[in-house]
């Protein structure tokens, strides 16, 4: 599923996922700095994941864990520093 928001791509295609620009976020946050490359990639293999692209570059990230039926815990969320500001997460 693809949404486009202003001049950004939302989308759920794990093809998309640039997971160097994703490790190299998680490797630098307070909550994830001590994953595995191997946790990562199993982490999104296992998990519903959207990115946000700003042409062919990745500026963000979500993962759902979920039952697909009653519940879902939104994790690993992140806009890179650059693109803060911009809009792209909302409370």
């Amino acid at each position: 599923m693809d949404f486009i928001y202003g001049e950004y791509l939302i989308s759920d295609n794990k093809e998309l996922l640039d997971i160097h620009a994703v490790k190299g976020f998680l490797s630098r946050s307070y909550w994830a700095n001590t994953r595995s490359d191997e946790i990562i990639e199993k982490s999104i293999h296992s998990s519903t994941c959207f990115g946000i692209y700003k042409g062919e570059i990745q500026v963000g990230f979500a993962r759902i864990v979920t039952d697909d039926a009653t519940m879902y815990w939104l994790c690993d969320v992140f806009i890179h520093e650059e693109y803060r500001g911009e809009d792209l997460v909302r409370n």
